[in-house]
Formats: C-alpha cells, sequence, structure tokens
C-alpha cells in the first residue's frame, strides 16, 4: 500500500476513529466510551500514532493564531486545550530525536512513548475540562514539529519576530 493510499484512507476514516486508533487493540473501548460520554477524556498513548507538545495557554493561543493565518495553513494538526492547567496540547508528527528541539525551549513539554493524554472525543465542542480548539479538515493531519517549534521561538521573549 502506497503512503498516498494510506493517507487517502485516514482521510475518510471518522476523526474519533482515527484518534481513538492510538490506543491499539482498546480502541474500540475508547470509542464506544466516547459515545456513552463524548466530553469525557479517555487516556490515549502519546508515540503510537502521534507524539505530544504541551504549550501555556498565552504562548500557545498566539502560536495558534500564527500559524492559522498564515504560516501553518493546511499542516496543522489537532490542538487541545485544558482549561484547568491552562495550556495548549499539540499533536505533533513523530520526531526520531525529538529530545534535541524540545529540550531547550523553556515552558514546553515534550511527551512521547510511556506517556499519555487525556482526550475528550473529537466530535464534541465545549467540553470540560479540555476541548480541541483546533480540528484539522482532513483526519490524520499532524503539526510538523519543525514549523510548531519556530513558531514558538518567535513568541517567546528574544525569539525571531
Amino acid at each position: 500500500m502506497t503512503t498516498r493510499t494510506q493517507a487517502g484512507q485516514r482521510a475518510a476514516m471518522p476523526a474519533a476513529t482515527w484518534l481513538a486508533g492510538a490506543a491499539g487493540s482498546l480502541r474500540h473501548d475508547v470509542v464506544i466510551a466516547w459515545g456513552d460520554e463524548p466530553g469525557r477524556p479517555q487516556p490515549l498513548p502519546c508515540g503510537a500514532r502521534w507524539d505530544v507538545v504541551r504549550v501555556p495557554e498565552r504562548i500557545g493561543s498566539r502560536v495558534l493564531g500564527r500559524l492559522l493565518t498564515g504560516d501553518g495553513q493546511g499542516a496543522i494538526g489537532p490542538v487541545l486545550l485544558d482549561r484547568r492547567a491552562r495550556n495548549l496540547y499539540w499533536l505533533v508528527a513523530i520526531e526520531t530525536e525529538p529530545i534535541a528541539r524540545w529540550s531547550t525551549v523553556l515552558e514546553v513539554r515534550f511527551f512521547s512513548h510511556g506517556d499519555y493524554l487525556a482526550v475528550p472525543s473529537p466530535d464534541v465542542t465545549d467540553a470540560w475540562p479540555a476541548d480541541w480548539v483546533y480540528w484539522p479538515e482532513i483526519t490524520g493531519a499532524l503539526t510538523p514539529p519543525a514549523m510548531l517549534a519556530a513558531a514558538i521561538g518567535r513568541e517567546l521573549p528574544g525569539g525571531a519576530r
């Protein structure tokens, strides 16, 4: 199967099915739980289909706005807002050596293998305490880590503007 065929299949897949696929053999349990309570977050493993970058809301909201209106149009993956902790969680493409990129960026945390992220169904809006503030038109789209890192760098004090 070609990469183009796989991308086409992901684009046609319902968002909840794609997202729950990270849970592997438990994906059906996640979809069923979301069917019963769509706003109730379900834990999904990082590092299976995506990695996750946590950014404080005050920075992440500016980054999201910038990317939606310019640099990242059409290239942004799902972004989750945790209203309690006031953080944005970006689902990003998996990198082979991510620590070098993210370990030097203050206020940003990287999640991958061994970490979990509790997420509501992508089909619900205004869930508490976490809600998707951005969901891409194409299922399976993920934010390129280099693009996100550059955009975050521009928003940090002393960053390139």
